[in-house]
């Protein structure tokens, strides 16, 4: 069959005309009789909820770390099939952003050398929207990069206030410590980072054996993967009960949203923020913001804040996460 461009003409402006009178709507598409109507949970069509977060932003730079963010992006995936969220996706300009190491240290000899993955962002540090509940920052590789952390950690300074909740995964929570908003909070981090992300905030009272952190409207995980058990725990707290059963587990013990999107998920999710393996695993300790001393009353010995170019240098190191 030989190309067509009369066709090809015709059909295009057909689907524009569709498109503009309203016609060709995804839901439509979709086959939804009852496009219009704003309801939740389907095919249950419950009304949804009032005075909970739904405009969520994701923070990304070079080098993130992928889990820090693909995970928690899935179980939000799922909540968004049952409730009207809607993302955005910032950076320091609109071209992908690619996960993969940018320092020649990182990276193995090799001229044809490349395993990545590039994520689209749909608005800039400079240009971003004015109404985020959410604000998600990742760790990764890139968040010791000087060339690229300066932007970020101004963005999250300015922007931190105007939200309703604050999540941070694994190293990303020393991009928040940087940027002053862990100030009087607690928060943990990546326990194989530990001694390198702590001293980044003296005012912050950092807590060790956590696979996740709730204070206020803060919430900050362990490594990697604890950023999903902390999403899945943040939407039990926040979205509370689905306000009908699960149709296909019916006899589920829980139906708190956390509940129904790691069962989607099939996630053998840690429910106890205290338990964490790895917090024996690597060195440090708790530390208590400056001027307090431990619990035994015995004075600890203050840390200084890092400088954000201090060491470990970028490339340096044998902290990969």
């Amino acid at each position: 069959m030989h190309f067509q461009p009369k066709l090809f003409v015709l059909l295009y402006f057909s689907f524009a005309s569709l498109a503009s009178a309203g016609l060709l709507t995804p839901d439509r598409l979709l086959n939804r009789d009852d496009a219009s109507d704003n309801y939740c949970n389907p095919p249950n069509k419950t009304p949804c909820p009032t005075n909970v977060p739904l405009q969520f932003g994701l923070i990304l730079f070079p080098s993130f770390q992928q889990l820090d963010v693909f995970g928690p992006m899935d179980a939000l995936n799922i909540l968004a099939q049952q409730l009207p969220l809607n993302l955005s996706i910032l950076a320091s300009n609109l071209s992908s952003v690619s996960n993969r190491p940018l320092h020649p240290a990182m990276l193995l000899p090799g001229d044809n050398l490349r395993f990545e993955q590039r994520v689209l962002p749909t608005h800039t540090f400079s240009n971003p929207p004015d109404n985020l509940d959410v604000l998600i920052v990742p760790g990764g590789l890139g968040t010791r990069n000087p060339n690229t952390m300066p932007e970020v950690i101004d963005f999250i300074r300015n922007y931190a206030p105007k939200t309703k909740y604050l999540l941070s995964i694994c190293t990303g929570s020393g991009i928040l410590a940087r940027a002053g908003v862990l100030n009087g909070y607690k928060a943990t981090t990546n326990k194989a980072a530990w001694l390198e992300v702590t001293p980044f905030s003296n005012q912050t009272h950092w807590i060790k054996k956590a696979r996740w952190v709730e204070d206020r409207n803060v919430w900050t995980s362990a490594g990697v993967s604890a950023g999903i058990d902390m999403i899945l725990a943040w939407m039990d707290k926040v979205y509370g009960e689905r306000p009908v059963i699960d149709e296909q587990v019916p006899d589920a013990s829980s139906n708190l949203y956390g509940e129904f999107v790691g069962r989607r998920m099939e996630y053998n999710r840690e429910r106890d923020w205290r338990h964490d393996i790895f917090a024996d695993i690597y060195p440090g300790e708790d530390v208590l913001p400056e001027g307090q001393g431990t619990e035994d009353g015995k004075p600890k010995k203050e840390k200084k804040p890092k400088k954000e170019n201090a060491k470990p240098k970028w490339g340096e190191g044998s902290n990969y996460i």
